[in-house]
């Protein structure tokens, strides 16, 4: 994996963009990341090498840098959950209620 990608940032672009990727790609990342298997470990399930499965994670992952890099959807999400938390920091007691629904919505 590219030093400059950590794993919270692959798992947060996961969760916004995994409906555009493959089953396969999906399947994969899920087992690496959620399920924390390792490279072996996921090559012995699909009959592949080590390096052929390293190969796919990094493919998944750049493509999800792209989406990113295109629609910004993470970064927006960010810049929302501050304002949010901002907002919440002057907010009366129906207010914070409303910002929270509001929260559970998009972020």
């Amino acid at each position: 994996m590219n030093k400059t990608i950590d794993k919270l940032n692959i798992i947060q672009l996961y969760d916004i963009y995994k409906a555009l990727l493959t089953d396969k790609q999906v399947e994969m990342l899920k087992l690496f990341y959620d399920c924390d298997l390792s490279l072996g470990e996921i090559a012995q399930q699909y009959g592949i090498t080590r390096q052929g499965v390293r190969d796919f994670i990094s493919s998944a992952e750049q493509l999800l840098l792209v989406y990113e890099s295109k629609l910004h959807l993470l970064d927006k999400r960010i810049k929302i959950q501050q304002c949010i938390d901002s907002a919440k920091l002057t907010a009366d007691d129906d207010t914070i209620r409303h910002l929270e629904n509001i929260e559970r919505i998009i972020c």
